[in-house]
């Protein structure tokens, strides 16, 4: 498994299928999405990558002290031993939290990751203010 950081150059004409979220401790939820999304990955021949933030953003956000079910450590070992390709361990930031939904979509997942497949879970939020979630990436896929 590849370790990235959100601001590492990746390799030119990868493709990915992407889980995005806090993944907080890698519990049965979580691995069934990474299970899954490896598996949509294989059929589609594309990388499969974790999009994941190193601390929890309420630390930001709300100037808490919220801690992890799980270590970074434990984490990185869960998604290894599940079988991701990469994970990306991004630094949330005040600027970060700052950038839209459809921002985040293009920017990020469509630009810079070549996402072919974005998978998330139910209650998933994204974007300034948490307005972006499932139903705002399926729409902004469809285009």
């Amino acid at each position: 498994m590849k370790i990235i950081n959100a601001t590492d150059v990746i390799e030119k004409n990868a493709e990915y299928g992407i889980g995005l979220g806090n993944f907080d401790g890698v519990h049965r939820a979580h691995q069934f999405l990474i299970t899954e999304l490896i598996h949509e990955c294989k059929k589609r021949n594309i990388k499969s990558m974790i999009y994941t933030f190193r601390k929890h953003p309420g630390n930001v956000l709300e100037g808490s002290k919220i801690k992890l079910i799980s270590t970074l450590e434990r984490r990185i070992e869960r998604f290894r031993e599940l079988g991701i390709d990469c994970l990306c361990l991004v630094d949330f930031t005040e600027e970060f939290s700052n950038m839209t939904a459809n921002a985040f979509a293009r920017k990020i997942i469509k630009e810079k990751y070549n996402a072919k497949r974005v998978v998330t879970g139910f209650n998933y939020k994204f974007g300034k203010g948490g307005k972006g979630n499932t139903l705002t990436l399926e729409k902004i896929g469809a285009r």
